[in-house]
């Protein structure tokens, strides 16, 4: 794979992956909003769970990006002779 293929390979995953963190933001979002308006006590630690799931994904999805920067960085690097 030449270089312009990986930028383009890591432009694509980047973008995928900055996605996938919004979303589970907004679920996350979702969850604790549900979890704030609901009165059903039958299940409390289920609310709980959705939240720990999606901060999860979060963060994973926020090192997934972090990784995928420092590649770009690699990528720009020039290479020793």
């Amino acid at each position: 794979m030449d270089e312009n293929q990986a930028r383009a390979l890591l432009s694509a995953r980047r973008a995928e992956t900055e996605g996938l963190l919004k979303a589970t933001q907004q679920q996350g979002q979702a969850d604790r909003e549900a979890e704030d308006e609901s009165e059903d006590i039958s299940d409390p630690a289920r609310p709980l769970t959705a939240e720990g799931i999606d901060d999860a994904l979060a963060q994973s999805f926020r090192d997934r990006l972090a990784a995928s920067g420092e590649l770009r960085r690699v990528l720009r690097t020039p290479a020793s002779p």
